[in-house]
């Protein structure tokens, strides 16, 4: 028995010298690879970075590796950093924070000091983080090369004469997708920050938050099914002597599939919102609550990938223009075929069967305002096929609701009047409601036709635009 023990541990010993020894080259090869890969992309991109190998030591257990990374934007001085990375080979890693199993475990620690260091105005930023590394991380990669992505930006503090910034424990997050990027999962934890003003007397206090993310299919960038949910405890702004808070905020965003396409929602909550000004103490004797809540469904999958391409290929020029040092902002920077493509990109998602509804409301107790929206397309031609705002305007099924509690026009009721004498709304019993709805082409307004198409004339029968793209 015991040496069929001995025999077993003797094996397993040398199945992991030999995936330590295989893994420690794998990383070699690996780093090479991934740096000659890397430096494509951002060239195909014209994003104005490049990374460099500057030495690689290999070792049984651990080896270690710099590399030099360029930023040279147009016209300007270029901005050079080295990156440590400290890497362990598989299959079995002890890290500081754990053990590990898989190919190789990638550390890396960007040398921002130096960069700091370098120009008198970053100085003070640098001497925020204490001595500590401003950025670190690390890149597990497994057996099937999935990735899992660990990032940690050290705890800030920074205090002077006019004021103050400080993050507490920093933001640590961790994420892993497969081999292809079609998976996203992880969370983002948000330290305490307090930022003061003392030009303005006044402090930014918002406490600590969480991300969580669980994409199941991603494509381009953009979430086709999964959800991802984010929370806040409070957020508090102290100004002259008052302070406005919000408290327990949640937001949870959700997509998925089914027969009719893409669906989903987007639902935001702030439970407390409060504050000690006069003017709102005056009107209200406690916290009010508020909600954002966005539902849509039939979106073609196609068309959404289609679309998902030319955000993300837009994205791209935004962002290298950013790099570059170009004083374009915004959509300055793209070009007329870009803003075609995007436009025709965006129409090509409406198509029967296409549902959007959207609702914000306020409420204190059972007092509630607010509005919804809800629009569906229900023509059996694509958005994309009309000529004209007329047509357009056949496909459209819509409701519009508005309503105002009396709550909220506490010292203000004569306010209720005027748009009740003009038509605009109907006085109820807790206050002032409005209902518009649009059925393919009809307008009404609380029931009363509105004559809108006079007033748009010949506008009506005007060619869209993209008809000529």
């Amino acid at each position: 028995m015991k040496k069929v023990l001995a025999v077993a541990v003797a094996g397993l010993v040398g199945l992991w010298i030999v995936g330590v020894l295989f893994f420690g080259r794998a990383a070699t090869i690996t780093v090479d690879e991934q740096i000659d890969e890397l430096n494509r992309d951002l060239a195909d991109r014209a994003i104005p970075v490049s990374v460099a190998k500057q030495s690689y030591e290999s070792g049984f257990l651990t080896s270690a590796s710099r590399l030099l990374v360029t930023v040279d934007p147009a016209g300007k001085e270029p901005v050079r950093f080295g990156v440590d990375l400290d890497i362990h080979h598989g299959p079995f890693m002890l890290w500081p924070s754990g053990p590990k199993l898989g190919a190789y475990y990638i550390g890396f620690t960007p040398d921002l000091a130096a960069v700091l260091s370098e120009r008198e105005k970053a100085q003070k930023i640098l001497s925020g983080f204490a001595d500590r590394d401003p950025l670190t991380g690390g890149v597990l990669i497994d057996f099937a090369g999935g990735k899992t992505l660990d990032l940690k930006l050290a705890p800030f503090e920074l205090v002077a004469d006019d004021g103050a910034v400080v993050l507490e424990n920093g933001i640590v997050g961790t994420f892993s997708s497969d081999d292809q990027y079609s998976t996203l999962t992880g969370s983002v934890e948000f330290g305490a920050l307090f930022v003061e003003d003392e030009s303005e007397a006044g402090t930014l206090d918002i406490g600590p938050s969480t991300l969580t993310v669980d994409i199941t299919e991603m494509y381009a960038g953009n979430m086709l099914t999964g959800e991802l949910s984010y929370t806040l405890g409070a957020v508090a702004v102290n100004v002259d002597g008052a302070e406005h808070r919000i408290d327990n905020v949640s937001m949870y965003g959700f997509s998925g599939k089914n027969d009719s396409g893409v669906h989903g929602s987007v639902d935001v909550v702030a439970n407390a919102i409060s504050s000690t000004d006069e003017s709102f103490t005056s009107i209200f004797d406690g916290p009010l609550s508020a909600r954002l809540d966005i539902d849509y469904e039939g979106l073609e999958e196609r068309a959404l990938r289609r679309y998902a391409d030319i955000n993300q290929r837009i994205n791209q020029k935004f962002y290298s223009a950013l790099l570059q040092g170009d004083e374009a902002s915004g959509l300055d920077g793209l070009s007329e075929e870009d803003m075609q493509a995007y436009v025709l990109s965006m129409v090509g998602l409406i198509k029967q069967g296409f549902k959007f509804d959207y609702g914000i409301s306020v409420a204190q107790g059972d007092a509630n305002t607010g509005f919804s929206l809800s629009l569906d397309w229900v023509d059996s031609k694509a958005l994309i096929h009309k000529k004209t705002l007329r047509q357009v305007l056949s496909g459209v099924q819509a409701n519009l609701k508005v309503g105002i509690d009396k709550v909220f026009l506490s010292g203000n009721e004569g306010m209720m009047k005027m748009p009740v004498g003009l038509g605009y709304a109907v006085e109820t019993p807790s206050g002032i409601e409005s209902e518009a709805t649009f059925n393919r082409g009809e307008l009404r307004l609380n029931g009363q036709v509105i004559p809108y198409a006079k007033k748009l004339g010949s506008a009506l029968d005007k060619e869209l635009p993209w008809r000529a793209w």
